[in-house]
Formats: C-alpha cells, structure tokens, sequence
C-alpha cells in the first residue's frame, strides 16, 4: 500500500526533475549561441558549431537522451526539448491548457 501511494509521486518528482534540467540546458545552450554569435556575426548552422569552445559539450534532453533540437529563425533561432509527451511539438508549449498537446521546453531568440 505505501508503495502503490509513493511511485506516482516519485514520478511525478523525476517528471519535474527533468523539466528544469531541460530548462537550465535550454539556457545554457542559447547564452552559447548569442555569444558565438557576437563573435562569428551570425548564429552557426549546428549545435556543433559551439562545442568546445562555447559549451565542452553538448547537453542531451532529458527526455529522450538526443541533442536538444535547434535551428535558426530568421534572425534569431529555437533551441528546445521535447519534453514529457517526447514527441516533437515544433517548440510549442501549451502553458494554459491541462492536457497540453504541446509540451516542448524551448528557448526562442527573435534576434
């Protein structure tokens, strides 16, 4: 019986647990990617492009233990998780809604 009330709560702790690891990543890589690009002009084609000299390596989603996914948007770009659904949303999240379809943890720069 302490055990059937204790497992859902331990989920639910390493859930959270890797939402603010993925967040803390998120940010990690994005102050990266603005200083490549204060030095290099533009932001790079690939996370690889940072490593070493910006990050010693890269971090991996706590979600699915993959490179976060990044790209550039016009001028600026998205980095982000997947998070708990572990399906691949665009970097949608749907911070309001209790089912959230969307839950990607994303770091977006606009410049």
């Amino acid at each position: 019986p302490l055990s059937s009330m204790m497992l859902p709560a331990l989920g639910s702790f390493h859930t959270r647990q890797a939402e603010i690891t993925a967040k803390f990543d998120g940010l990690e890589i994005a102050l990266a990617l603005k200083i490549y690009k204060s030095k290099n002009v533009e932001y790079p084609d690939s996370l690889n492009d940072i490593i070493p000299e910006y990050v010693s390596e890269l971090p991996r989603d706590p979600f699915t233990g993959q490179n976060y996914i990044y790209r550039k948007e016009g001028e600026g770009f998205i980095v982000y998780s997947i998070g708990r659904n572990e399906r691949d949303d665009n970097g949608l999240y749907d911070e309001k809604s209790l089912q959230r379809k969307h839950d990607d943890l994303a770091w977006r720069c606009l410049r």
